[in-house]
């Protein structure tokens, strides 16, 4: 495949991961965002919070979510600013089980389009990382969605390596 049809194909599969992103967070937390696309070919993450979920088949990748815990804590419910750095870690729990429900959600959805192009994917579920996540460079379509309550970026990486031949 031409760099320039993956390059277009994992741009197109960002846009869906992000506007699915919108429509789950709106559907499930009643919280309206609004996407800010751009797409670039790295996928560092660096945040206090990152969600990913991991796909494979004929390619894999994954799809992840990165936020500030402010945020993530201010969409489940649980945020006060009172809280003692005690509690904020007590309820990690919760706003991280919130958020990998969205991302598991929003990449279920979106995975349909890209079987279209690679057949079967399998979708593993989502884990979370509070802290430093860092991947290896390659092409990734990124996107920043936004909200009353902070900003969540959104990542779609595609790495044509798949599992198939093993």
């Amino acid at each position: 495949m031409s760099p320039v049809m993956q390059d277009s194909i994992v741009k197109t599969a960002a846009a869906v991961f992000v506007g699915n992103a919108c429509s789950v967070f709106k559907d499930m937390m009643n919280v309206e965002f609004v996407p800010e696309q751009k797409f670039n070919r790295q996928s560092p993450f660096t945040n206090g919070f990152v969600a990913v979920s991991h796909f494979y088949g004929a390619v894999q990748g994954d799809f992840m979510m990165s936020t500030d815990e402010m945020t993530v804590s201010k969409i489940a419910g649980v945020y006060n600013p009172d809280d003692s750095v005690d509690i904020m870690v007590k309820n990690r729990e919760i706003y991280a089980s919130m958020m990998c429900e969205v991302l598991n959600i929003s990449a279920h959805q979106s995975l349909a389009g890209l079987e279209t192009t690679y057949g079967k994917l399998i979708l593993l579920p989502p884990s979370w990382v509070f802290g430093e996540y860092h991947t290896v460079e390659y092409i990734s379509g990124v996107g920043s969605i936004d909200s009353l309550y902070g900003s969540i970026v959104c990542t779609f990486s595609l790495n044509n390596a798949g599992f198939n031949s093993f």
